[in-house]
């Protein structure tokens, strides 16, 4: 079956692109280790993600968003739940 919208991760970047049969290829991003190619992007550190929104005629939004995450704290958070 052919899917028109295709979510995967692994890559640890955002993503839209096209693929070769027009499919709508898409990946939210990382939280706490987004990695980037070029040594200025590596600076931003925020947590990455997206929202899709539909509607009745099918995906009508696409939105990535970065916030704030504090990967140190967190780490010590799952230390401390040991």
């Amino acid at each position: 079956p052919h899917a028109s919208i295709a979510v995967y991760g692994h890559i640890h970047q955002q993503l839209l692109r096209y693929g070769s049969d027009g499919q709508l290829i898409l990946n939210p991003g990382s939280i706490g280790q987004p990695f980037f190619l070029d040594a200025g992007l590596r600076k931003d550190l925020r947590a990455q993600y997206m929202i899709l929104e539909f509607d009745e005629a099918g995906l009508s939004d696409v939105d990535f968003r970065r916030v704030d995450y504090d990967v140190e704290a967190e780490l010590q958070l799952a230390k401390d739940l040991k």
